[in-house]
């Protein structure tokens, strides 16, 4: 169980990140199993321990099954879930400091799902994000064109609803 990418991966965590990728497992809208947030925290435990005996999964499955054999398929399918519910929380966690892209997914959806309420928020949010984004830098520049480029095709899209076809 130490040398698997789940473990790796759990193991550089500090105990902040343990408990808002907590948080994010426990989430109905992101997992439904009770048995990934448990397997979650049985790993959770074994690192924060320090033990460094290796932990046979047959004692993992125990604690999620008690008095039922290990099934092989279904360990590596809780095993493949959690990870990618972490790899989720990863992504989530870069989203919420990248406002920049944040702002740019919320014009992409107003425009696909065509909610012109929202969609001249999200340009207003755009253009208060260019002013206040003043460093001189090429990440700073990309944003920038980024926004203005999606500000554009929602705004076109606004003008092509409101134009009369043949």
């Amino acid at each position: 169980m130490r040398n698997s990418k789940l473990y790796l991966v759990l193991k550089d965590f500090g105990k902040i990140e343990q408990n808002r990728c907590r948080k994010y497992i426990q989430s109905p809208y992101f997992n439904r199993s009770e048995k990934i947030a448990e397997l979650y925290e049985i790993f959770i435990n074994y690192i924060n321990t320090g033990d460094e005996r290796e932990i046979p999964k047959e004692t993992v499955w125990e604690k999620l099954h008690p008095k039922s054999e290990i099934n092989d398929d279904r360990w590596r399918k809780y095993c493949s879930d959690l990870l990618k519910l972490i790899e989720g929380y990863l992504i989530q966690e870069e989203l919420e400091g990248d406002k920049s892209a944040q702002i740019a997914y919320l014009m992409d959806a107003t425009a696909k799902k065509n909610m012109g309420a929202i969609s001249n928020s999200a340009i207003k949010k755009s253009d208060v994000y260019i002013k206040k984004n003043n460093s001189f830098n090429q990440e700073r520049f990309y944003d920038n064109y980024y926004l203005e480029k999606k500000k554009y095709k929602l705004q076109k899209a606004d003008r092509q609803r409101a134009e009369v076809s043949n």
